[in-house]
This record gives C-alpha cells, sequence and structure tokens, in this order.
C-alpha cells in the first residue's frame, strides 16, 4: 500500500509539473511576453524529467492501477523522452533564435513530449490512444513548422496521412482487443485469462495491426520515405522525432509483448 500511495504521490507532482510546462509554453507563445522568457521555459522544462525520475526510483515492477501503468518501464521512457525534450529545448534557446516559427517550436516541442511521455503511463487503452495521437500531431506539424517552404508543407501532409494510417491501425487493434476480452484495461486485456478467449486468427491479426503500428514511425519499409522528407525540419525536430517516436516500436512491442 505505500509503494501505491509513493507511486499516486509522484504520478501527481509529474502532472503538475507538465501542467506547468504546458502553460509555461502558451506564454511563451504570446507575443507580448518578451523573448528572454523562453530562457525561463527552457528551465521548467526541467521539472517533468526529474518527477519521472523520482517515480522510477521508487517504482513498484508491474504495478498497474487504472487508468495508470505505473512500472518501471513507463516511468523510464517518460524520463528518456523528457530528457531529450529538455535537452532540445534548451539547445534551441539560441540554435533557432531569429526563426520565424521561434515561439511556436516550444509550444509544439512541449506538447509532443508531453503526449509521448503519457502515452506509456496510461493503462487504459483509449487515453494511450489519445496521448499518442497528441504525439502524433505535435510531431506532424513540427516536420511542417517552417510553413512558408512549400517543401515543409508537402513532407507534412505526407507524414499526417502515414501517421494517421499508424493510428488508425493501433485504434483498430486496441477496440479488436477490447470488444473480445471485455478490457479496456491493457494490463487486463492482456492477462492469460483474457488472452484464452481470442482464437488463433484473431490474435494473429491483432498482431499484425500493431505490427503495422509500429512499422509507420520506425520509417521501415515500404513507410520510410515521410522520414526521407523530414529532412526538411530542423535540426533539434529530427533529435526528438528519434527519441521519441522512431524507437517507440520497441516499447509498443513490450507492452503488447503477450
Amino acid at each position: 500500500m505505500f509503494d501505491l500511495l509513493d507511486s499516486l504521490f509522484w504520478l501527481k507532482i509529474f502532472f503538475a509539473s507538465l501542467a506547468l510546462c504546458l502553460f509555461s509554453a502558451l506564454l511563451v507563445l504570446n507575443r507580448k511576453v518578451p523573448l528572454a522568457y523562453v530562457r525561463i521555459h527552457a528551465k521548467i522544462i526541467a521539472l517533468p524529467p526529474l518527477a519521472a525520475l523520482a517515480a522510477l526510483i521508487t517504482a513498484n515492477p508491474g504495478q498497474a492501477g487504472a487508468p495508470w501503468r505505473l512500472d518501471s518501464l513507463a516511468w523510464l521512457i517518460a524520463l528518456f523522452v523528457l530528457t531529450i525534450g529538455f535537452i532540445v529545448q534548451r539547445y534551441s534557446v539560441r540554435y533557432l533564435f531569429g526563426d520565424r516559427s521561434y515561439r511556436k517550436f516550444f509550444v509544439l516541442l512541449t506538447l509532443t513530449t508531453g503526449g509521448a511521455s503519457c502515452a506509456w503511463l496510461n493503462d487504459d487503452l483509449r487515453w494511450l490512444l489519445l496521448c499518442w495521437g497528441i504525439t502524433l500531431f505535435g510531431l506532424t506539424a513540427l516536420i511542417g513548422l517552417n510553413s512558408a517552404w512549400q517543401a515543409a508543407k508537402n513532407a507534412a501532409m505526407y507524414a499526417g496521412r502515414i501517421f494517421a494510417l499508424s493510428w488508425l491501425a493501433i485504434a483498430a487493434a486496441a477496440l479488436w482487443l477490447s470488444l473480445a476480452t471485455g478490457h479496456w484495461q491493457l494490463s487486463s486485456a492482456i492477462a492469460e485469462e483474457s488472452l484464452v478467449q481470442l482464437s488463433s486468427w484473431e490474435k494473429t491479426g491483432i498482431g499484425l495491426l500493431i505490427i503495422l503500428t509500429v512499422m509507420i514511425p520506425a520509417a521501415q519499409w515500404p513507410f520510410h520515405r515521410w522520414l526521407l522528407d523530414s529532412a526538411i525540419a530542423p535540426t533539434p525536430v529530427s533529435a526528438v522525432m528519434h527519441a521519441g517516436l522512431v524507437n517507440v516500436g520497441g516499447v509498443m512491442l513490450t507492452r503488447f509483448a503477450p
């Protein structure tokens, strides 16, 4: 009971720090706020990874409590993505200074990394889909950040379509799994007593949908074009893209491993 309360405490701290970061990012977007505030925002971004680190240290392996899955893997991925996000935002304070999308960049990057970190803390498939959708939307917007360039617009449009296919595939797999097992909670749906309700063809079908889901963001053939086109995006976007999206296949396959 102590471990559960401890994890929930850090979860509250984590989400409070994320909310503070989003509020700070919206302040950056306000043109009445001086650009010097970006340096303060880049320091506030350090709070969520610190909360994730504290939660990781106190995490109870295999712990699941609806609608959260507060195990070591979830906190580790959240820590990894948010730490990369923090480093990239600090780097971008000077690197992107003078860019016409300077303010917008910090908002979209905060939204993208926040969504990616929350996706793997959710044990409810519906919330996982929402957070993952936010991540894909944010990354699409980042790819098309330089909207004045037609090449950036084209790259963002293509990425958006291919990401939509990935999201629809995982949504179909989640819906199929939930209807077949009667659970929206992922840990319950993939439990042994739930999986026995699935026939072999149903397991194969759900498995293929999950594989399709991870092949697209991982830029595996024949879905590799979006990654080549995304070279039009600023260098910091590429860093976060590889940290929070391209490598996500292993995490998703681990989550759905049974």
